[in-house]
């Protein structure tokens, strides 16, 4: 008696195989990258919020301004973009947070009010609509 044994997989097998990953990757991918902006842009947003209430106090008091302004020197993500670097009594400010494709920037105004916008810096990692989606802003 000759017999034949099966050994392995048929070439339909393996092609079934890859169309299934090849779904599965085509789902996976963008809700990945949706994913990472939504964590890179809630990151900013974390780091810039904890200390945007400091800069009010800075801005409407004086009180402060010293230990704010060398955090925001030696913070590798944040910088101030409005007065030079620096926050001052009686200066509005605007600080920046980066982390991965996103930027998310606090607007500290005289009255104390701070408004947040959120944008995409690279556009290959994520969009800024990704970007504003995972900081909260609608701007």
């Amino acid at each position: 008696m000759n017999s034949k044994s099966n050994n392995g997989f048929t070439l339909i097998e393996l092609m079934i195989v890859v169309a299934i990953i090849g779904i599965l990757a085509s789902v996976a991918i963008p809700a990945y990258k949706q994913y990472v902006a939504n964590s890179h842009a809630g990151a900013a947003m974390k780091g810039i919020n904890s200390i945007s209430g400091t800069a009010q106090t800075c801005i409407q008091t004086g009180i402060g301004c010293d230990d704010l302004n060398t955090l925001i020197t030696n913070t590798v993500d944040l910088v101030e973009t409005a007065n030079g670097g620096t926050i001052a009594k009686d200066a509005p400010a605007t600080l920046e947070w980066t982390d991965g494709p996103c930027k998310v920037s606090a607007i500290l105004t005289l009255s104390g009010g701070v408004s947040y916008q959120a944008i995409s810096i690279d556009t290959n990692g994520a969009s800024t609509e990704q970007c504003r989606d995972g900081a909260g802003t609608s701007s």
